[in-house]
């Protein structure tokens, strides 16, 4: 959406709730029948009660994909 800023790797998740993301993200693509291909799936996260929500999944990649892929040296798209 160009109004968000991507991390990567994340710098202030610990390994618990970046695997609660991780986990929920592949939860909804099974759910909504997303087998194959990249996919998007943004989290918001209540600081006062570590709440998370998931705010929005596109079944594609965004464009800040490939500043990720750079970052990780992750081939996240071929």
């Amino acid at each position: 959406t160009g109004d968000s800023i991507t991390v990567a790797p994340a710098l202030t998740l610990t390994d618990k709730e970046y695997q609660i993301m991780r986990n929920a993200s592949i939860a909804v693509l099974r759910e909504i029948g997303v087998d194959t291909g990249g996919s998007n799936v943004q989290f918001a996260v209540n600081p006062r009660d570590g709440r998370l929500i998931i705010i929005e999944m596109s079944p594609r990649l965004p464009r800040s994909s490939a500043l990720a892929s750079k970052a990780t040296g992750f081939p996240i798209a071929k």
